[in-house]
């Protein structure tokens, strides 16, 4: 299945939050990604500890993800004048 929501940073989050790289240790702290990570959550409407929360405790494959962001949005992302 493709990408349902069209947020370019989402599946970037959700690769650093739950794709498995045997033999590497977590990479250091990067403030570029942590912004782009609270801009993307905040931006769909979700909370940061929530989203963590479920990223960190399910580790769910991609269309799992995207399928709760659309849960937690009502099952559809609008699109805002302003960021258009």
């Amino acid at each position: 299945m493709g990408d349902m929501i069209a947020v370019p940073h989402l599946r970037r989050l959700w690769s650093r939050m739950c794709v498995d790289t045997p033999g590497k240790g977590n990479p250091p702290f990067d403030p570029v990604e942590a912004a782009a990570d609270k801009i993307a959550i905040y931006g769909l409407g979700l909370g940061l500890y929530e989203t963590l929360q479920f990223l960190h405790g399910r580790r769910p494959g991609f269309d799992d993800f995207e399928g709760w962001v659309l849960a937690c949005n009502g099952g559809t992302i609008g699109i805002y004048p302003q960021f258009n």
